[in-house]
């Protein structure tokens, strides 16, 4: 397929009483303008795979929708550059960004093995998340981020605000470092049941806060297990006895440090200026765990990242 430079429409009537899937296959696009490269008018609305697609956008400054009036979309396998924002899939698996101007991942259910390289608001008076929790009146359930890695991001790394909760989800071998001046994590929603397993957040704290603005008030948390992970620093606006810490490890020798069995200091990893964020030989994050989280794998992730791992572990037990 050649590159167009408007939009593909798609309109079907009369409609099977099923929503239909079109699958666009193996596509390169090179957008400009304002307009919706992909968008649909079909009642009820058809749903979007985007598989094997190579994207670019006209410029991370431009504002641009990618799809609109799909009733779910779901990439796979696709590059996507030069954007403000990535597209807002239901589902992303294989999905590698770079140069964006705001939110890579904002209102994904599912995020599998995917990356995102260089997010600059530069100019503008965008304030991207690298991935956004965000729906006023909604309650996010089975929200899954497996494999995620971010890097060189002037961006804040996971942002949850603005919904009524945040339930039955987890976060696992993600490798996020958040290089802006002012921007880290923040987490201000009442959760239950959320996990985050084999985190790395590198430069810039992860602050868990309470949102009176909205209504959230005091530690909204429940059965929320924070495990094998490396932070640069937590912060707290409220105390995180709700909040299980175990196995961590704490860049910051000065910081707060909750939970049990913890580390601090340099987590001694391969080399972080390339993005390797593996432990090297030595490193305190090997050999903590005596009972693993999940089978090591023999070879290293593509997306290196840290966290704790479990003794005799092959390659990689967290990352991105």
């Amino acid at each position: 397929m050649g590159k167009p430079t408007g939009f593909i429409d798609y309109e079907r009537r009369p409609m099977p009483a099923r929503p239909p899937l079109v699958r666009l296959h193996d596509i390169s696009v090179e957008a400009s303008g304002r307009d919706a490269v992909f968008r649909t008018a079909s009642s009820p609305a058809a749903q979007l795979w985007l598989d094997d697609a190579r994207l670019t956008g006209p410029g991370r400054t431009v504002s641009k929708m990618w799809t609109e009036g799909w009733g779910g979309v779901y990439v796979t396998d696709i590059s996507l550059t030069d954007s403000r924002d990535g597209i807002w899939a239901t589902l992303a698996r294989n999905a590698n960004l770079e140069r964006i101007g705001s939110d890579p991942f904002s209102g994904s259910r599912v995020v599998i093995n995917s990356s995102v390289i260089d997010v600059d608001r530069q100019g503008t008076d965008f304030h991207p998340d690298i991935y956004q929790i965000y729906g006023p009146g909604t309650t996010f359930d089975n929200l899954i981020v497996y494999g995620l890695g971010a890097y060189d991001a002037k961006a804040q790394g996971i942002f949850a605000r603005g919904c009524d909760a945040v339930n039955n989800s987890a976060f696992v071998n993600v490798a996020i470092e958040c290089v802006d001046d002012t921007m880290l994590s923040q987490w201000r929603v009442p959760s239950n049941h959320v996990l985050f397993w084999h985190v790395t957040h590198l430069s810039k704290p992860f602050w868990w806060r309470e949102d009176p603005a909205r209504g959230v008030y005091g530690a909204n948390w429940r059965n929320v297990h924070v495990q094998a992970s490396v932070f640069e620093t937590i912060l707290s606006e409220v105390p995180l006895d709700e909040v299980t810490f175990s196995d961590n490890h704490y860049i910051s020798t000065t910081g707060l440090r909750p939970g049990s069995e913890y580390t601090t200091g340099d987590p001694r990893l391969v080399d972080r200026r390339r993005n390797n964020f593996l432990p090297a030989p030595g490193s305190p994050l090997l050999n903590r765990i005596g009972v693993p989280l999940w089978q090591a794998t023999k070879e290293p992730s593509s997306h290196v990242g840290a966290a704790v791992e479990p003794p005799q572990a092959s390659g990689s037990t967290s990352g991105s």
